[in-house]
């Protein structure tokens, strides 16, 4: 880790050298929900997640967001927005080679793997954007990279889209999140209990927050001298 070296958040490009550096760090981040899922080794996760999910970048509905220091990708957002066609997190079964999934990982992983990103899909409402995922390297925790992620998507929220609060669901046993999120006025809006994410993650309570789009940026400026994440 360079302290001295200023991070940058640039977008993510689909096709370039960042998309394995990106599952990498996913599968990292969070790991609990993943290994309460399947029965893999990281390694088969991240390759699996290569094969099943699509790597969101510069969509009609979703954008993605990478920090960097230098060439090494240190955090991620991905944000999503409401079309009338929703954003596609899955590829399309006719084109994941199934067979060869299931016997190189096995039927049950395979399909587990495939339910649990159906599981965690969101439609947003109109005017409403979605934070997706938002991960950190447990190297670069307390550097403001979260807070600069946000920032970064509320300035892209505020320049080409209509939304009016960006929202995101967190489970309530994540309680530093809770904490980082409530830091930078982000307000629950409500808790639920889900049978398949207790099923599929072991984690029965999950909480929905949002925070104003106009009020993301006064919230940071408040913690400018204290950087959380």
């Amino acid at each position: 880790m360079n302290l001295t070296t200023p991070i940058q958040i640039v977008d993510y490009d689909d096709q370039s050298q960042h998309q394995l550096a990106v599952r990498k760090l996913i599968v990292h981040s969070f790991a609990t929900k993943f290994e309460a899922l399947v029965r893999l080794a990281p390694t088969e996760i991240v390759d699996l997640l290569g094969a099943i999910w699509i790597d969101q970048g510069n969509s009609p509905s979703g954008r993605q967001f990478i920090a960097m220091d230098g060439n090494q990708v240190v955090g991620v957002l991905c944000l999503k927005w409401c079309l009338k066609k929703p954003l596609q997190i899955k590829k399309d079964i006719h084109h994941i080679p199934l067979r060869k999934l299931c016997k190189q990982y096995g039927l049950r992983n395979v399909c587990m793997f495939m339910v649990g990103m159906i599981a965690l899909e969101y439609k947003p409402s109109p005017h409403e954007c979605y934070i997706e995922h938002l991960a950190v390297a447990s190297s670069h925790r307390k550097r403001g990279i979260a807070r600069q992620l946000l920032i970064t998507a509320q300035q892209f929220a505020n320049q080409h889209l209509h939304c009016k609060y960006i929202s995101l669901h967190v489970s309530s046993s994540n309680t530093q999140a809770i904490r980082l999120y409530q830091q930078l006025n982000f307000r629950v809006e409500s808790s639920h209990n889900s049978i398949s994410r207790k099923f599929l993650f072991r984690e029965p309570e999950w909480i929905f927050m949002m925070i104003p789009i106009s009020n993301i940026q006064e919230a940071f400026q408040c913690l400018n001298n204290n950087p959380l994440d």
